[in-house]
């Protein structure tokens, strides 16, 4: 078992006035491969280092370069990725010529890919590249002969294209397998699995579509074991964490939320505050609290946004605190992402956030809503007729509203219209 580092750069020559593709590859052998594998990090790291210095002229001051680590300590792994764009982008022309450095090893090979980068996120094959080759032929494994087990590729707002997670996993079971110290770089990793996501769901005998909905949610969330890598996972969790922030749905910053949480909790219930006491339905109670949590969503975000707090009772104002499925955060966070998923357009990522905070001693759940230009219609399953309803909801003082007539719903969006336009 081995490690192997391909890296495929493009730069523009300044002499010849050309654009040059550059190749370098590098094996990595060690009877210890967690020694193998921090030597791999480390070359990476300095081949990064080389670019940023000699070909954006940054100083290794600059970027926090430390000889002894290996390491970039001033540049956050997002930060670097973006600073690597230019040499990764076949587009971008105005690319500096990078001197020879003792560190990298130039070769003119066949180049491919070492995974699927041409797919979408990178258009001309180049990158730079973590490669495990091992000979390990366990089915239950289920793996090719090499794996990726990290990779700079063309930067895509939001967030990074991530390494395959399987591919990580697989690592780690060689590992574990084979008894190979890992030393202090195990990690969990917490990842919503946008390919498994956008594949869509299909209903199983005897399951309802809401059902269907449900299981194929909570099955897009993968809780993984492996082995750290320079990778940043932060945001990874979230749904739709692949939407573009650059899209045409339109929305309102943060900052333009007139009051804070504090502000919000000690003011009391208004058409920008709502308390409710739970998240989930309770037993033997016909009160359907997650629609209520939908609904009050649905009509902050057609309204000037809000805030709306979990564990609180809507009648006295008590602080009860949340309760957690299982006892569980993660499965408190899923549910509420479950909630959002069955009753609103999942382009609202952006616009919708939740957060724990401490309040009078129990922890409650804030989810704060940013007001949506465009109309936002709640979905309501009709399990009478078995068709999906659309319903349209506003604030009204300190409850939501539900407007019926369409002519209604259309005056409405046009003064709210009108509104925005002539305060900006």
């Amino acid at each position: 078992m081995y490690y192997v580092v391909k890296a495929r750069t493009v730069f523009h020559n300044q002499n010849t006035n050309e654009i040059e593709f550059r190749a370098t590859i590098k094996k990595f052998e060690d009877q210890n491969p967690i020694d193998a594998r921090k030597a791999a990090f480390n070359f990476k790291n300095q081949f990064i280092r080389g670019i940023l210095t000699e070909g954006l002229h940054l100083t290794e001051e600059e970027i926090g370069w430390n000889p002894n680590t290996k390491q970039i300590e001033k540049l956050t792994d997002r930060e670097i990725r973006k600073l690597l764009n230019p040499f990764l982008d076949y587009e971008d022309s105005e690319k500096e010529t990078i001197l020879n450095s003792e560190d990298v090893q130039e070769v003119i090979i066949d180049w491919q890919s070492p995974d699927d980068t041409i797919a979408w996120y990178s258009q001309f094959n180049n990158g730079i590249w973590i490669i495990l080759v091992h000979n390990d032929t366990d089915p239950d494994l289920v793996i090719e002969d090499d794996i990726v087990i990290d990779k700079i590729t063309k930067y895509e707002e939001p967030l990074p294209t991530p390494p395959l997670y399987t591919n990580l996993e697989i690592e780690y079971k060689l590992y574990k397998k084979y008894e190979f110290d890992t030393e202090d770089y195990v990690t969990v990793v917490h990842f919503f699995d946008d390919e498994e996501f956008l594949e869509g769901y299909s209903e199983k005998e005897n399951e309802t579509e809401e059902e269907a909905q449900s299981r194929h949610l909570e099955g897009s969330y993968k809780v993984f074991k492996c082995l750290k890598t320079s990778f940043d996972w932060s945001g990874y969790e979230k749904i739709n964490w692949w939407e573009n922030s650059t899209s045409n749905i339109k929305y309102k910053e943060p900052d333009e939320l007139p009051i804070t949480v504090n502000e919000a909790f000690n003011n009391g219930e208004s058409h920008l505050v709502e308390f409710k006491p739970g998240l989930l339905n309770w037993e033997n109670s016909d009160r359907d609290i997650e629609l209520e949590i939908a609904q009050t969503l649905c009509a902050f975000l057609n309204s000037k946004g809000g805030y709306l707090f979990i564990g609180i009772a809507d009648k006295d104002k008590k602080v009860y605190g949340v309760k957690f499925p299982d006892n569980s955060k993660d499965k408190f966070l899923r549910e509420f992402t479950r909630i959002k998923a069955r009753h609103l357009p999942p382009y609202l990522a952006h616009n919708i956030n939740g957060e724990f905070y401490m309040i009078e001693n129990k922890t409650v759940f804030v989810i704060t809503v940013y007001p949506c230009i465009d109309p936002v219609f709640l979905r309501k399953k009709d399990e009478q007729n078995n068709k999906t309803l659309k319903e349209f909801y506003i604030r009204s003082d300190a409850s939501s509203r539900h407007l019926y007539d369409i002519e209604e719903i259309l005056r409405y969006c046009r003064l709210r219209d009108q509104n925005n336009l002539n305060r900006d």
